[in-house]
């Protein structure tokens, strides 16, 4: 399944009545990381202070929970 492929994309509950345990959307999570990196860019080329301390606290916190 890709996004803007010929296969329509399809929420994860419909997939796994399906029969699938485990999906990819390769493009969706590049296009958010992608978004992610462009707006710390443009915060550094206007001077404003990027927080990557509290960037990493979060994405930490995040993964924990995952893991939890």
């Amino acid at each position: 399944m890709l996004e803007g492929g010929k296969t329509p994309v399809l929420p994860p509950a419909q997939l796994e009545e399906m029969g699938y345990k485990i999906a990819a959307y390769p493009l969706t999570l590049l296009s958010r990381a992608v978004s992610a990196m462009n707006e710390a860019l443009d915060d550094l080329k206007d001077g404003r202070p990027v927080e990557v301390v509290a960037c990493l606290r979060v994405a930490c916190l995040r993964v924990a929970s995952l893991l939890a």
